[in-house]
């Protein structure tokens, strides 16, 4: 019986073809020196880990820009809301809970001091009549 050298076997050659595909690919989203360093099974857990679903790191940073969101003066009021509302959209995605009030109380809590008038209207509304449709 012929022994057959892994190199020689096509399906490995292939896998080998693949995992260099891959490793090019994630090597886009690394610094080149960790990408030269690193197998492509580690680089795929390391940008799991960064970029995941689940990541620690990415909610937790999600989180920090909601809470510190600060109001830009280059953009209407309309934009600031959007902004916060597409960091709190991107939080549920990862599975957080963001509740509809906490974005209430961030886009109130930002708002410029010229926008007081705005809060001030605000608290005399009918705690059943707030939501972020009618904040908009």
């Amino acid at each position: 019986m012929k022994s057959v050298r892994a190199e020689d076997d096509q399906s490995v050659k292939n896998w080998m073809r693949k995992d260099k595909e891959a490793h090019a690919l994630m090597g886009l989203n690394m610094s080149s020196n960790i990408a030269a360093k690193t197998s492509s099974c580690s680089m795929l857990s390391k940008l799991k880990t960064y970029h995941g679903k689940k990541s620690d790191i990415t909610v937790e940073g999600l989180r920090k820009q909601l809470i510190g969101y600060k109001y830009d003066e280059r953009k209407s009021v309309v934009e600031n809301f959007m902004a916060v509302r597409r960091i709190a959209d991107l939080l549920e995605r990862k599975g957080e809970m963001v509740k509809e009030s906490w974005i209430m109380s961030r886009v109130l809590n930002m708002l410029p001091p010229k926008s007081n008038h705005f809060g001030t209207s605000w608290s005399f509304m009918a705690p059943t009549d707030k939501n972020l449709d009618k904040l908009v």
